[in-house]
């Protein structure tokens, strides 16, 4: 007999189980098996999914239950402006990790509320179209344009300055450290 459940494990089956009640049916590829604190395992029984349901409703009925505490304004604001400042350093190409990054860093805490939309609008785009439009060898959307388009100037302006002085490892290394990039 269990006593107490520690670890799920998930091994080849021999038997499909399925219980219609709980319209649960586990993959015939794969058998549930718990197993206690000390070494001895069962197979799952529709009882003991019976109870894993209802304990697995009343946690997620406790956990709706509990208070949620609303943001101010500023708290608000400060998360949407971090969490762009993260995005642009995490956009998945370097060039644009370095651009997009280095520049959101010194920019974004000092953005208007209109142009953290509009910044957030433009960061939708994926990371080659927005290289190709810093680069200016792509015309920027026409939504883009209407709504980001001082930002993606000043965006131009920032890439055609050369901001880490030329390229190769070391240059960019020089300017991942600066800008705390990872």
């Amino acid at each position: 007999m269990i006593k107490s459940l520690a670890v799920v494990k998930y091994v080849r089956p021999r038997v499909l189980v399925a219980t219609q009640n709980q319209k649960t049916i586990l993959s015939s590829t794969l058998k549930m098996r718990l197993y206690s604190n000390n070494g001895e395992s069962s197979t799952v029984t529709p009882e003991m999914l019976s109870k894993a349901h209802k304990m697995d409703a009343r946690l997620r009925q406790q956990q709706n239950e509990l208070p949620v505490i609303p943001l101010s304004n500023n708290e608000e604001d400060s998360m949407r402006r971090k969490r762009l400042i993260y995005r642009s350093k995490q956009r998945g190409l370097l060039e644009v990790d370095l651009l997009l990054g280095s520049w959101a860093s010194q920019r974004v805490p000092s953005m208007t509320r209109e142009e953290v939309l509009a910044y957030e609008a433009l960061l939708l785009k994926e990371s080659p179209d927005l290289l190709a439009m810093l680069l200016g060898k792509m015309e920027a959307p026409a939504d883009i344009a209407a709504s980001a388009g001082n930002l993606l100037e000043e965006l131009k302006e920032f890439t055609a300055s050369g901001p880490f002085g030329g390229s190769g490892p070391s240059k960019y290394a020089e300017a991942k450290k600066k800008h705390n990039l990872t």
